[in-house]
């Protein structure tokens, strides 16, 4: 009873729609996905700078969606369209009403929980691969994208000022006796200096050789390399761990459609990133040191030197004092990526998830 109207009196009819009512509907539904797919785009905001954790993205992704198509909610339900003088124009009226309102609810949800849940699934791949480092590799990936936002440059000395101070932190005025103050400018310099990749280096010669297919190796192009001592300085190992998760050839995650009900939003991927290396020659410079003295340039460089020498020796008394070991890392760390499609559609089949409401 009253079916055109808000407050119905529920009964059973028996009652056989019209044949033009799925079409309306179907209709109803393609108009709003028009109407999304030409108002909702992802923030460019949301990107790999701004949340290098996938996670984190996924949040924000859910957040910044829902709020847009929630912005033009009651535009997509149009709900006065079907009504007339306070009532539903007909019972096949208030039928499309309801399904456009019910689309567009559907689409609400199907976002936040597609979103939240794979952003809970990363956390859980993260925590459950790098185990106490997992923190740590979330850190570092955020120090990394600050660190890109940033402007880079290489300087030839970092200088920095030293001065003595009170145990407060205050400063000591130039009058008196105990203040005192100087520049300490550091210098490193490396070999090899790791902004080649894909090369063998040859300490020997201090170049880098390229690399040649030899069977299923490659090695150093023997055509550039006399030299025996050759050696791979750095060691990389790509764990991709969302590689037999997925049915993507890249091994990424697909986040959105997790189902075939959802629309293509974003791949995501984490890979576990072991590094080995050896670093042939390494020197620290303290171009302000005064220990020195220099007469002519007042004073000379303090150079603290990591290099492959054995029997270090006493310029006094000739004894063996050790040795000068190079300096060799070894560590895991990881690294995440959100790919979100660019301007995309957000759209849901309806009828698929009509039957299951159903």
């Amino acid at each position: 009873m009253n079916l055109d109207s808000d407050n119905c009196d529920p009964k059973t009819f028996d009652v056989t729609p019209p044949a033009w009512l799925k079409g309306e509907a179907k209709d109803a539904v393609d108009e709003i996905n028009r109407e999304i797919r030409s108002d909702v785009h992802l923030s460019p905001d949301i990107n790999y700078l701004e949340y290098p954790n996938p996670a984190d993205a996924m949040r924000e992704t859910a957040v910044d969606i829902t709020n847009k198509i929630k912005a033009n909610q009651t535009r997509y339900v149009d709900k006065d369209r079907y009504r007339s003088g306070g009532r539903y124009s007909s019972c096949s009226a208030k039928t499309i009403s309801q399904v456009r309102k019910w689309y567009v609810d559907e689409v609400l949800y199907q976002v936040n929980k597609q979103y939240m849940a794979a952003s809970e699934n990363i956390n859980e791949q993260i925590d459950a691969n790098f185990s106490e480092s997992a923190n740590d590799v979330r850190d570092a990936n955020n120090a990394g994208a600050n660190l890109l936002k940033s402007v880079m440059c290489f300087p030839i000395g970092f200088t920095m000022k030293a001065e003595h101070v009170r145990p407060d932190g205050s400063h000591f005025e130039k009058d008196e006796l105990a203040y005192w103050d100087e520049n300490v400018t550091l210098g490193v310099n490396i070999a090899p200096d790791y902004l080649r990749h894909d090369k063998f280096y040859d300490p020997e010669q201090n170049i880098w050789i390229d690399a040649v297919k030899s069977g299923k190796r490659y090695i150093a192009d023997p055509a550039q390399n006399p030299s025996s001592e050759t050696f791979i300085p750095l060691s990389l190992q790509n764990v991709n761990i969302f590689a037999n998760l997925s049915i993507l050839k890249n091994g990424g995650m697909q986040v959105l459609p997790p189902s075939p009900s959802t629309a293509w939003v974003a791949t995501t991927n984490i890979w576990k990133i072991r590094v080995k290396g050896r670093l042939h020659q390494f020197h620290l410079y303290d171009f302000d040191n005064e220990c020195h003295p220099h007469p002519i340039y007042g004073h000379e460089a303090q150079i603290y030197s990591r290099e492959d020498y054995v029997d270090i020796r006493d310029p006094a008394t000739g004894l063996v004092v050790g040795n000068n070991d190079p300096i060799v890392f070894e560590f895991t760390t990881g690294t995440f990526i959100f790919v979100p499609p660019g301007q995309k559609e957000l759209v849901i089949d309806w009828k698929k998830e009509l039957l299951k409401t159903r």
